[in-house]
């Protein structure tokens, strides 16, 4: 039989990202990355890599990520997690996200968010959100989701067909918006470009 365990038990830790003071501003050469809302991906589970970069020399050291990190949105209407992998040094989430470190000797990262992101959670999450006008998951609620805890290897392999679908997902998308571009492009060609439009041309 498969352990059911809540949260916590899998974790070494958990915490909310880092609250700035002051509106941020990109300065090239800074020495910290600040991974916000709008750098989020893929209907919120992939992290992109522009991320806003200041000078920050006093960063705590528990809110720079490390790899197999878990990152939760727990900000508004779209609560998923993703696992992270390293793209750019010194990085730190801010406020809107919370810090979810595995204990990686029960849990695997990619499973963990893999689990958070299907329905039953998210029903939860949903249905336990506080605040009217900007959804918000606390931490008591996060700490109360339970999941299932199969054998190491089971979820590595759960994890890793969920990435490769994520990856199938975006290779499909690309196909799709260079088929529209072509057909687009094609079609143009069978009817006269007016003068005003000849740059584009």
């Amino acid at each position: 039989m498969i352990p059911v365990e809540e949260l916590p038990a899998v974790l070494s830790g958990i915490w909310a990202g880092y609250s700035f003071r002051s509106k941020l501003s990109h300065t090239p050469g800074g020495t910290l990355h600040v991974l916000q809302m709008k750098d989020l991906e893929e209907h919120y589970t992939a992290i992109g890599s522009s991320l806003t970069c200041i000078c920050f020399d006093t960063m705590p050291e528990k809110f720079l990520l490390q790899a197999g990190d878990v990152l939760f949105l727990a900000k508004g209407a779209n609560n998923y997690a993703t696992a992270y992998t390293p793209v750019l040094p010194r990085v730190v989430p801010a406020s809107a996200f919370f810090i979810l470190r595995p204990n990686i000797q029960k849990i695997d990262p990619g499973y963990l968010a893999w689990y958070i992101n299907q329905a039953p959670v998210q029903h939860y999450l949903k249905t336990h959100a506080a605040g009217k006008h900007t959804p918000n998951i606390n931490k008591n609620v996060i700490e109360r989701i339970t999941l299932p805890v199969p054998p190491l290897a089971r979820q590595q392999a759960i994890a890793t067909i969920d990435r490769l679908r994520r990856e199938e997902m975006r290779l499909l998308r690309t196909i799709q918006e260079r088929r529209a571009e072509l057909i687009a492009r094609q079609l143009l060609t069978v009817v006269p470009t007016p003068a005003l439009y000849e740059p584009y041309a």
